[in-house]
């Protein structure tokens, strides 16, 4: 079928957004260098503008989101110590095979220890009202400790979760952006082989025939760039 020789080689989504945003960029300064369609330029111009805002807005957004993320892991760390060392002060008031004790450790003190984001609010909580229940016998000072905890916690993972959510609408506004851009560079690859039908060729004087040979692999997460673009 026809429509085999017709597939856009720049939307694979084979590219890093930051890869692509160089192949982009150099597409646009060849262009300028070997007089392509200034019509072409003006069409690929804020598309591209449009496409590197969104990506440095992105990784604003990443770089909060990385740092709400160790935050929040610092302040589970916090709680954890906080919890492990009052656990020596309850045991000595509550033997540990009594119901006052089992209010506080049900499950023992590695569950706390063991804790993960997921259920860690929930036996701050659980901590927390164990606390109230026998703040007679533990003063207020722990108490007020572990109420502010729970605050802290759950403003701190809310903050977190907001951030994520921001990223990933980010990243659909910028993969958006990319497919934009990515059919905008086809078009100008039909248009400028269209001027050039008698010599083809010449037409990857306005691309970095490199750029489509790259490869990228993903390595936990994190994109490796397996033959270096062209500079």
């Amino acid at each position: 079928m026809i429509t085999s020789y017709l597939i856009n080689p720049f939307d694979k989504g084979r590219y890093s957004y930051a890869n692509f945003n160089l192949f982009a960029e150099k597409h646009v300064a060849l262009m300028a260098s070997f007089n392509g369609s200034a019509d072409l330029l003006a069409a690929t111009m804020p598309l591209l503008e449009t496409f590197k805002m969104l990506l440095t807005n992105r990784s604003t957004y990443e770089g909060k989101k990385q740092a709400k993320t160790m935050l929040l892991n610092d302040l589970i760390k916090e709680i954890k110590k906080y919890i492990s060392r009052k656990g020596g002060v309850i045991s000595d008031i509550f033997h540990t095979e009594s119901p006052s004790y089992q209010e506080f450790f049900p499950y023992g003190k590695s569950e706390y220890a063991k804790a993960s984001k997921k259920n860690i609010q929930v036996l701050v909580e659980r901590f927390r009202d164990a606390c109230v229940a026998h703040q007679s016998e533990l003063g207020d000072e722990i108490v007020e400790k572990m109420n502010a905890y729970v605050q802290t916690l759950a403003d701190t993972k809310t903050k977190q979760n907001n951030n994520i959510s921001d990223v990933k609408d980010k990243i659909s506004e910028l993969e958006e952006a990319r497919k934009a851009l990515a059919k905008q560079m086809f078009i100008n690859m039909l248009t400028l082989t269209i001027k050039h039908i008698d010599n083809t060729e010449y037409v990857s004087n306005y691309y970095d025939t490199n750029m489509l040979k790259l490869k990228e692999k993903k390595t936990n997460g994190q994109t490796e760039t397996v033959e270096q673009v062209t500079t």
